[in-house]
């Protein structure tokens, strides 16, 4: 995302459309992500239930590239007005642990989600 918002990398792209280009990235930086889905885990948890599982989100997960990207340009992030209110409202929501690790609403928040699959 920072490469949209920041370097402009992305113009008249929104949030979700950035996320499907870059959630993979070559070595060289160019976006190569044939497939990529952006979900709340609500909605994720609502598609496992719907084909029989019971669902539980245990959290999220950052790699350490992210993390520290996360580090250097959240405060910006936080001011940058053509980041939608819905996005910058989660941002700031975010609380850290004593290792500096994300947390939304007592689990650990991230780009990546961890879920329980209970078949009953």
């Amino acid at each position: 995302m920072t490469r949209s918002f920041y370097k402009n990398a992305f113009p008249g792209q929104n949030a979700y459309e950035v996320f499907h280009r870059t959630v993979d990235l070559e070595a060289d930086g160019t976006a190569n992500c044939p497939v990529a889905r952006c979900y709340k885990w609500q909605h994720f948890a609502g598609l496992c239930e719907t084909v029989g599982f019971r669902t539980e989100y245990l959290g999220g997960y950052l790699s350490e590239v992210e993390l520290d990207s996360m580090k250097k340009h959240l405060r910006q992030a936080l001011s940058d007005e053509r980041l939608p209110q819905e996005h910058r409202s989660f941002l700031a929501s975010l609380r850290t642990d004593d290792k500096g690790l994300p947390m939304y609403q007592g689990k650990y928040a991230g780009i990546g989600g961890v879920y329980q699959l209970i078949k009953p």
